[in-house]
């Protein structure tokens, strides 16, 4: 069984709100542990400055460590297959892109390179074994446009990937 899916294409910033959800979910303390140090530290010591320095570690160092982050995890290979249009088919030997754009090479994706599958009631992400925070985007409206049957996806997808999470 294989499924085929047509003019598939996600927008960066679709992209990236699904990336900042699962970075935070999984490295908030690391962003909130500054700003307790100085919030205790002000009150503690009575001293303004101390809540200045979280301030300022809110709006000047926390947006360039997000700098960071977005060019370590979205400036990659793997995010570029998500936002180029492209015709995706499924089947059981994993997902082969192909790219509209002339300048991008057809890809393959064993299923073995794919980390796990998850879903929302938007996407479903692919999640790949390349670096962490990395996955292929489809839409789930893609699927009901093209007349798709999202039960045979799921069947095909279960029956592939040992990680499947509805």
């Amino acid at each position: 069984m294989s499924i085929k899916l047509e003019n598939i294409k996600v927008e960066s910033g679709q992209y990236m709100r699904p990336l900042w959800q699962m970075y935070f979910r999984r490295n908030w303390p690391w962003f909130l542990l500054p700003l307790l140090v100085c919030g205790i530290g002000g009150l503690l010591m009575h001293d303004v400055r101390w809540l200045v320095v979280g301030l300022m570690l809110v709006f000047m160092v926390f947006p360039m460590l997000m700098i960071l982050i977005y060019i370590n995890y979205a400036l990659t290979l793997e995010v570029r297959w998500s936002l180029m249009e492209k015709t995706v088919e499924i089947d059981k030997e994993g997902l082969h892109l192909t790219f509209t754009d002339q300048r991008m090479k057809s890809r393959n994706i064993a299923w073995q390179d794919i980390k796990m599958v998850t879903r929302d009631d938007r996407y479903y992400y692919f999640h790949l074994r390349v670096r962490p925070y990395n996955f292929l985007l489809i839409p789930r409206e893609s699927l009901v446009s093209q007349g798709v049957n999202e039960k045979n996806l799921l069947m095909l997808v279960r029956s592939e990937s040992r990680y499947f999470y509805a």
